[in-house]
């Protein structure tokens, strides 16, 4: 199946060091509907598009352009820990693939974030909250290095739970 996963780039970026965010709707549609805020608010470029034919047959309809369901987009900017990252590439769709999917398209992800040499990547994903108060982000590190990341940043590591679907867990250990 992972031969049917093709990620085409229409422009060739030199995405070394790269912070790579993966943007795909999962509880309460949070992966989109960041992504889609970092992509505005940071004006980054439609660089390319996954595509597969396991893919719900649509297309994305922004600024009045029909795109691909899964689209990349890329842009210089400094991001990451100690902003060590001099450029942002987000991977964003509105849908989630069927489940049978999510693992090689994870697979195809990471192999071509290793490819562009990017420096780590970053899932977006949601959680089930009753009663809050008081909004807090949690994080899951996949290396110690990323573990530090979390606590240099107070970002609380949750210790028990389950990421639902997400592609980035699907991928084993991250980029270091």
């Amino acid at each position: 199946m992972e031969e049917d996963i093709q990620i085409i780039e229409y422009k060739e970026m030199n995405l070394a060091d790269a912070m790579l965010i993966e943007a795909f709707p999962t509880v309460g549609l949070v992966g989109s509907i960041a992504g889609h805020f970092i992509i505005d608010t940071l004006h980054l470029e439609e660089i390319g598009a996954i595509t597969s034919r396991y893919f719900v047959p649509a297309a994305v309809i922004h600024n009045g352009y029909p795109s691909p369901p899964v689209r990349i987009y890329a842009g210089k900017k400094t991001c990451g820990p100690d902003d060590s990252c001099s450029q942002l590439v987000v991977i964003i769709s509105e849908f989630m693939p069927a489940v049978d999917v999510v693992k090689p398209l994870a697979d195809a992800i990471l192999e071509w974030a290793k490819r562009k040499k990017c420096k780590m990547i970053v899932s977006l994903e949601g959680t089930h909250a009753v009663n809050v108060k008081k909004l807090k982000a949690y994080g899951v590190a996949s290396t110690p290095r990323m573990k530090e990341t979390l606590q240099t940043h107070g970002i609380e590591e949750t210790k028990e739970g389950m990421i639902q679907a997400s592609l980035g867990y699907c991928c084993g250990r991250a980029p270091s």
